[in-house]
Parts: C-alpha cells; structure tokens; sequence
C-alpha cells in the first residue's frame, strides 16, 4: 500500500476501535466478549499499519473522537453498528487491494475477509454479498435495524464514520 492507503487504514481503524468501543457498553455475556476481542483485533491491526507508516517516518493523527452513522440505544443497535463498521472497513481494506501487489496486497486481503468474518458473526447475511448489494442493518425510525442496499447509501466510502470536527474518514 502506499503511505497514503496506510494511513486511510489507521484512520478507518481507529474509527472502527472507537464504535466498538461505544457498542460494547451496551451489551452483555457472550456479544460484550466478541466486541472485546474485535477491539483488540482492531487495534493490532492499527498498530501494524501504523508501524509501517513509521518505517517512513510518517506518524499519523488521529482525532479524539468520531460521529457514529446512528446512535447506539440497546444491543441490537450496537450489533447493527458492528456489522456496518466491519463491512465498512472491509469495503476500505479491498480498495486498496487495487493499489497493491505481493505481500501488501495478501495483507489486504486478509484484513478485509477478517473484517468480513466478524461481521457474519454479528449476523451479517452474507446472501447479499455476491449480488454487489450490502445489507448492513441500520436502525430504522423504530430503533429496530434493518438491511439497507449499497445504493441506498449516497457515499462510496468504505468507512462513513465522521470525525467530530464533521470531517469524513476516507
């Protein structure tokens, strides 16, 4: 990747740390434990991309905080913001699937399908992948989240998480 596509991962990363970290408060037993681990997972995979930004002598900033895609009520909205950061994060690490030959593009692609996992894991229904169509579950008017289409969703962008200052990751 180049170092611009390395430091879109970390931003995209420490996004996605940051929703787990809110969605993990609201739930409990087995999910709170998988939210956990997806954390730590996330933050491995921030300081690998950060590490090679560092090899060039590039240290990225991030900011303090971001603009969830929707609040987070209950359990069941902070599964849907799982699978939408995880898919989010996978549709960034495949961009750079274009950018990339050899060992950065294996890492790539690796990262992408583990994102992919996780949000199966959360309940993602992988039907929709093949068809070009997300199903990402949102929260609707009544709290309740429901699969919306990738033409639904008026940004390209692989990871729509807004930084505080309004600013969105790319």
């Amino acid at each position: 990747m180049t170092d611009q596509s390395w430091a879109r991962i970390v931003a995209g990363e420490e996004a996605t740390i940051y929703a787990y970290e809110v969605l993990t408060a609201k739930l409990t037993g087995s999910q709170r434990t998988a939210g956990l681990d997806a954390i730590l997972a996330h933050r491995q995979a921030r300081d690998t991309a950060r590490a090679r930004l560092a090899e060039e002598g590039q240290d990225p900033t991030s900011p303090a905080s971001y603009d969830l895609p929707f609040a987070v009520h209950d359990a069941a909205t902070a599964v849907a913001l799982a699978v939408t950061v995880e898919l989010r994060l996978a549709d960034q690490y495949l961009f750079h699937v274009a950018e990339t030959t050899g060992p950065e593009r294996r890492h790539a692609c690796e990262s992408a399908q583990e994102s992919t996992t996780r949000a199966t894991m959360w309940g993602w229904d992988t039907a929709a992948f093949p068809t070009g169509s997300s199903a990402t579950p949102v929260p609707s008017d009544s709290g309740t989240p429901t699969p919306t289409s990738a033409s639904e969703s008026p940004e390209p962008s692989p990871l729509a998480l807004t930084q505080s200052d309004g600013a969105t990751l790319q």
